[in-house]
């Protein structure tokens, strides 16, 4: 073929269903009867630009004329490509061909391609047995994740026992609430105990600030909560909801309920936040709930659960979630009645994003 004046872009790279944008330019003196452009069959074309002329299919357009050309602009046509698909790999490159026809022959033909990157989550080491005990203070399960690949994500993590999800997000008014009841039952039990000071958490409370307006709003829907009664058992379980009525009818005025409220909302607020900050473990994570606790009411010994780490980008595309079978070793003395509640506390994270992804070369980028 005769070198003539053609060039193509397309931008660097693009996660799964991401519009990827591309345009050719050629000289005025580059004349043809119409330009092929093909798609690999994992892509598909959205859209066609400053064309007046064309037939489009899902993998390929057949472009027969373009707009005018208009003074001191090139010729030049435009295309929005996306790849639906998610690959298993990491990173992908798929050939585009571009073909400048004319009397039915091509007589340039331009290649680019399309880089798409994808994130992953991955378990390093799943817990294969947890102790679930008398005191829920000892409960914890450690999860120990890696992140590779490109992307940021959203995680929510769910566990089942059963086949009955058993994990709750924590809201704020209802984590306040718990943070509430059980700060009262702690105090209550401690009197003449010393009370273990946590410097740097003290410190890093006194570091922050929240606005009156909020914790005044935050108090109110404490208390519409409790006088509606509207306080779900994973919160609270039915005996401590009769215990906090109960505790509430002793007070003579609704003033002096407000007061405690609104004195105790502060602290507890301060104290959420900092947990709020390990919403973001990374920088390329992102918990759809700040924690993630095991909170359920089961009579009988348990002996297993299932962790299910679901996980999305940022333009919602949903990778294949992560079961993690877990034995559960239930020495509760009293299972009867008793509220589980167990934290999923992530211990460790290990980040390995790809950097620098405009110049990373894949290989079989520049095989046909």
């Amino acid at each position: 073929m005769s070198k003539v004046d053609i060039s193509g872009y397309i931008v660097p790279w693009a996660l799964p269903n991401e519009k990827m944008p591309m345009h050719v330019t050629w000289s005025p003196d580059v004349f043809f009867d119409k330009i092929h452009v093909k798609v690999p069959p994992s892509f598909k074309i959205l859209d066609v630009l400053n064309v007046d002329e064309a037939r489009l299919k899902e993998h390929e357009a057949i472009i027969t004329r373009v707009k005018s050309l208009i003074e001191g602009v090139p010729c030049y046509f435009g295309m929005i490509i996306s790849a639906p698909k998610i690959f298993e790999e990491l990173k992908m490159a798929k050939k585009i061909t571009v073909e400048f026809l004319r009397n039915e022959k091509p007589f340039y033909c331009l290649e680019l391609y399309g880089r798409i990157f994808r994130p992953r989550l991955e378990v390093v080491k799943p817990p294969e047995e947890v102790e679930l005990t008398d005191y829920l203070e000892k409960n914890k399960l450690p999860l120990n994740l890696r992140y590779i690949g490109f992307g940021d994500i959203e995680l929510k993590i769910e566990a089942t026992i059963g086949g009955k999800i058993v994990s709750v997000g924590e809201s704020v008014v209802y984590e306040l609430l718990r943070r509430l009841w059980l700060s009262d039952i702690l105090e209550k039990e401690t009197e003449e105990v010393e009370k273990v000071v946590d410097n740097d958490r003290e410190r890093r409370k006194r570091e922050l600030w929240v606005e009156p307006a909020y914790i005044s709003k935050m108090a109110q829907e404490l208390q519409d909560k409790i006088d509606k009664g509207t306080i779900p058992t994973e919160v609270l379980d039915a005996e401590a909801i009769a215990d906090l009525k109960e505790w509430l009818s002793d007070l003579k005025t609704k003033d002096k309920f407000m007061d405690i409220i609104y004195k105790r909302t502060q602290e507890m607020l301060l104290s959420l936040l900092l947990d709020l900050f390990d919403k973001n473990p990374t920088n390329n994570v992102e918990l759809k709930n700040a924690k993630t606790v095991i909170r359920t009411k089961i009579a009988t010994p348990v002996t297993k659960l299932t962790l299910r780490l679901l996980y999305k980008d940022k333009m919602g595309n949903e990778y294949p979630s992560i079961e993690i079978p877990i034995q559960v070793r239930d020495t509760r003395t009293e299972a009867h009645g008793m509220l589980i509640e167990m934290p999923i506390h992530i211990e460790k994270w290990e980040n390995e994003p790809f950097m620098n992804v405009e110049k990373m070369r894949i290989l079989g980028e520049t095989q046909s």
